[in-house]
């Protein structure tokens, strides 16, 4: 209905009014110029309701009270994040004021961009979990840039892009990897083998990986990097 030209407004009443079951439902909606449009059946468990501010609706029902909504709307306009940080910024506002009455449930987050997202499974502290996923993404996506520029030789890029994915999160094996072979490529190789050494020391897996390095054409056989890496 939106592609069709509707507004959220006019999709929400065609939605609602054709549905027998609505006093049971809720709905909430923001189309692409950003008018919201929201729905609370009668019906729906309390506390039933919903906050709508500029490019956003917080909706939900079986709630601890109002203030759930007004708190993921406060935490949703006040974060200077993208639009994925911005939501998990709500959920967390959302269960800091209280959240859902029978205790945490579940939480999810999908946000569709061309070329863009990694999956994730459940975990007790769905919030937490979700918002660990999300700075984890962030990372692998900082990762898989910079190991692109190390295949088309921007080494300078390269060794900038993976040094902010660490910043982000210092405990990515990975990211040490990429680390380690860009500056064997700057000849740089005490760096190299401080980097390959902390892959290590968070993973001892990784030796193995390295190992196989030379095999890929990511650096030249170094039997003397090897031993000092202690790998057989």
């Amino acid at each position: 209905m939106l592609r069709k030209g509707l507004t959220a407004d006019e999709v929400v009443e065609r939605l609602t009014s054709r549905d027998e079951g609505r006093d049971y439902r809720q709905l909430g909606m923001v189309d692409s110029k950003g008018s919201v449009a929201v729905f609370t059946g009668k019906r729906c468990l309390m506390w039933a309701g919903s906050k709508v501010g500029e490019n956003y609706a917080a909706l939900g029902n079986i709630l601890a009270g109002e203030e759930v909504v007004s708190s993921m709307g406060e935490r949703f306009e006040l974060a200077k994040d993208d639009l994925a940080g911005k939501l998990v910024a709500a959920l967390e506002g959302g269960e800091e004021a209280g959240g859902d009455i029978r205790g945490r449930q579940s939480a999810s987050l999908l946000v569709v961009r061309k070329d863009g997202g990694r999956g994730g499974y459940g975990d007790p502290s769905p919030v937490g979990e979700l918002k660990r996923l999300l700075s984890l993404s962030r990372v692998y996506h900082l990762i898989d840039e910079g190991e692109d520029k190390i295949t088309t030789g921007d080494l300078k890029k390269a060794l900038f892009t993976i040094k902010r994915a660490i910043l982000l999160n210092p405990s990515i094996d990975d990211a040490y990897i990429d680390l380690g072979v860009i500056y064997l490529k700057l000849n740089r190789r005490k760096e190299a083998v401080e980097a390959f050494e902390e892959a290590s020391r968070i993973n001892p897996k990784m030796k193995r990986l390295i190992k196989q390095l030379p095999d890929a054409g990511l650096m030249k056989r170094d039997e003397e990097l090897f031993a000092e890496l202690r790998i057989k």
